[in-house]
């Protein structure tokens, strides 16, 4: 918010009465207020210059998708989701196989996975050469042996 002394040069300088040439131009230090008056509109008690640009389009690609959920899409909040038996899991984490994995008596080709994670056990999740959906639970162990060799990672590990 300008101060009385900062208005009255303001006035001066865009009126075009100002006498020294250096005067004709605003301040290092007025620029610098009317950049952080832009910057940080809330650090203003009253934040008069918060609502400023509303008029201005936000818009992302992002809303062009429908983000309703349907009618009982997720249980409430703070619920855990269970793995069907009771037990609380975590959300599904999207993940690569680098090279095929022998599980029991299955071999799970290299590509994309899925891993879901209980407290006692982890289920990987894939699709075979077939198409078909296939699962495995692993020991919570096995998976950050998987994990920890570099033959598992998740997306986001890269």
């Amino acid at each position: 918010m300008l101060q009385p002394d900062q208005i009255a040069k303001e006035d001066e300088r865009t009126s075009g009465r100002a006498a020294r040439p250096e005067a004709k131009l605003p301040s290092y230090q007025d620029l610098l207020d009317t950049a952080l008056d832009d910057t940080f509109p809330a650090s203003d008690p009253p934040a008069i210059s918060a609502a400023a640009h509303v008029h201005e389009p936000h818009t992302t690609p992002r809303d062009s998708i429908d983000w309703t959920l349907e009618p009982g899409g997720c249980k409430p909040v703070g619920q855990p989701c269970d793995d069907g038996q009771g037990r609380p899991r975590s959300a599904p984490c999207d993940a690569r196989l680098h090279q095929a994995v022998k599980l029991d008596d299955v071999v799970v080709p290299a590509g994309p996975c899925c891993i879901e994670q209980s407290e006692q056990t982890a289920t990987l999740r894939w699709t075979d050469a077939g198409g078909a959906a296939q699962q495995r639970d692993i020991s919570l162990e096995h998976l950050r042996q998987l994990l920890a060799d570099g033959v598992l990672a998740r997306d986001g590990d890269r």
